[in-house]
């Protein structure tokens, strides 16, 4: 085995679910998803001597997704592949009904959210589902943390609208 080559692969294991979820959250293509979150882990093997020694690789991780989907999905339409965005997960089982609710309360919110524009998306997902600040989704998006905070304020507002929620928490702040 090679040097380094253990400790990768425990990498491996521990982030590759969590960039699968979090591209699901950008993408309803599962071949789209998968191709970005393997050219991501792909990246990170290519750059590990780097990745490694990274205190919070998330923000790397994140980031680097969320260019290579860019990539992939560019690459599918320069050769006329379509994107079929709404390839969903199985349903739970039937006689499941508060779960069957949940669930597709949950598809909702995550179909609203992959019609948001990219950088909407980018900010509402990490901040809303993986509990990031504001600075740190400013250092992922390379962008002034005023402009997050934009993104964030402009995504809540389409989401009230698209999923008929009331402005109850309007004065509250990302």
């Amino acid at each position: 085995m090679a040097p380094g080559e253990d400790e990768y692969r425990r990498f491996f294991m521990r982030w590759m679910p969590q960039v699968l979820a979090y591209l699901t959250w950008l993408q309803g293509d599962a071949a789209v998803i998968e191709d970005a979150a393997q050219e991501t882990l792909i990246n990170a093997f290519r750059y590990w001597e780097r990745v490694r020694t990274l205190e919070k690789p998330q923000a790397w991780l994140f980031k680097v997704a969320g260019q290579r989907l860019g990539d992939v999905e560019a690459a599918r339409r320069r050769h006329g592949v379509s994107i079929a965005p709404q390839e969903l997960p199985d349903r739970p089982p039937a006689g499941h009904r508060d779960e069957i609710a949940a669930h597709e309360e949950n598809m909702m919110v995550v179909e609203a959210m992959r019609k948001l524009p990219r950088q909407q998306a980018i900010a509402s997902t990490l901040h809303y589902v993986y509990g990031l600040k504001v600075s740190q989704i400013a250092d992922i998006m390379e962008v002034a943390a005023g402009s997050v905070k934009t993104h964030l304020h402009r995504a809540r507002r389409a989401l009230q609208t698209v999923l008929g929620e009331d402005d109850e928490d309007e004065g509250e702040t990302p």
